[in-house]
């Protein structure tokens, strides 16, 4: 299966990040798209922490605690959406903080 939070600005979407099961790995993107390998010993049944922290046309990205890296990413307000596709997910928190003026609404 495959799990994915996307923020959406009006042109569509703006950052992204994405856990397939599949394909055993975590895409992450904004203007430019970057793979990375899941680790071996990573367990997807266990409750696991995605951050990403935007403003303006840069966000930072961590999985797990792990900084996963700097994006450039399209500026102004988004949305932030929720997809899973073959898999079964389970969320316990989404929080969303406006830094200026970075969030229209949410949808998830």
């Amino acid at each position: 299966g495959e799990f994915r939070i996307s923020l959406i600005a009006q042109g569509g979407d703006a950052f992204h990040v994405s856990v397939s099961e599949e394909r055993s790995s975590l895409e992450i993107g904004g203007l430019a798209v970057r793979s990375f390998p899941l680790p071996a010993n990573l367990d997807l049944t266990q409750y696991h922490q995605v951050r990403i922290m935007k403003l303006g046309g840069h966000a930072i990205c961590y999985f797990d605690d792990a900084h996963m890296g700097d994006f450039t990413v399209t500026e102004g307000p988004v949305r932030a959406s929720i997809a899973g596709g073959g898999s079964l997910i389970a969320i316990e928190m989404i929080r969303l903080t406006a830094v200026g003026n970075n969030i229209v609404d949410s949808h998830i």
